[in-house]
């Protein structure tokens, strides 16, 4: 998973043609810190996750095989899944999807034709989690959705990696890294930051 992520990255980088990592960095709007703005529109992320919970719960969704695989497996692969839904699998994500995938898109095409085609890819990848489940593929549109709109009107990626870390840590029901994690990002993304309005993003 950590090479199939590093590889996404790899590849968008090579696609993008720009002349310096530093470049990379700023085309795919990784180069500022998350805003409050993020911040509040990760609770949507923790809602989403805690429905997904309620789903599960009552029947009505799977629960996750690879995550009840990774727990079987012991402490240390279990810790190093967590790890791995917490950080680098969000990072990679949203950098190459939300970062520079849905930025291509609105290049040549509207939010909503730019929207549909990352979700179609995201389904495309997910497809083993969803082709059984319509909760999952519920979850996946509407999360998709959100953060979509996260990156076209706040212009940053580092909100969309925050929404996807926090979802997945909820549904994994690692309560206190979902807490001492928003008070951190609460605290990091409050640090420096200056009054401003909500505002759409200038993609071209």
């Amino acid at each position: 998973m950590v090479l199939r992520g590093c590889l996404w990255l790899l590849a968008a980088y090579l696609v993008s043609r720009v002349s310096s990592l530093s470049f990379f960095v700023q085309e795919t709007a990784l180069d500022h810190r998350p805003t409050l703005w993020g911040w509040a529109l990760t609770w949507a992320a923790i809602a989403l996750g805690l429905l997904d919970l309620y789903f599960v719960f009552k029947g009505w969704g799977k629960v996750h095989q690879s995550a009840s695989s990774f727990y079987n497996a012991g402490q240390v692969s279990w810790v190093s899944f967590v790890v791995y839904s917490a950080i680098l699998s969000p990072f990679c994500e949203e950098a190459v999807i939300r970062g520079f995938l849905y930025r291509a898109f609105r290049g040549s095409y509207g939010i909503f034709v730019s929207t549909l085609l990352v979700l179609c890819i995201q389904v495309y990848f997910h497809w083993g989690l969803i082709s059984h489940d319509w909760i999952a593929l519920f979850l996946l549109l509407a999360g998709g959705i959100l953060l979509c709109l996260i990156r076209e009107y706040t212009g940053n990626s580092w909100n969309c990696v925050l929404f996807h870390a926090a979802y997945n840590t909820t549904v994994l029901r690692q309560w206190p890294v979902v807490i001492i994690g928003m008070i951190i990002a609460l605290f990091f993304c409050a640090r420096d930051a200056r009054p401003r309005e909500m505002h759409k993003a200038v993609i071209p």
